[in-house]
């Protein structure tokens, strides 16, 4: 996902990483470096109406 100003300056994106454990999303700056990794929760919900914690690293 691209994150954009409202006047269309390229801020950054957030990058989904590929895992088996638990969802990681890495939160990239506009020179595509690393400033955050959030990572989701590691459990099977059967419905998409719970909430969830997310942490960063």
């Amino acid at each position: 996902m691209l994150v954009i100003t409202p006047p269309g300056d390229y801020v950054g994106r957030v990058q989904q990483q590929c895992s088996w454990l638990a969802p990681a999303y890495l939160v990239r700056d506009a020179a595509d470096q690393v400033l955050y990794v959030v990572e989701g929760p590691a459990q099977f919900q059967r419905s998409a109406l719970v909430q969830s914690e997310f942490k960063t690293c």
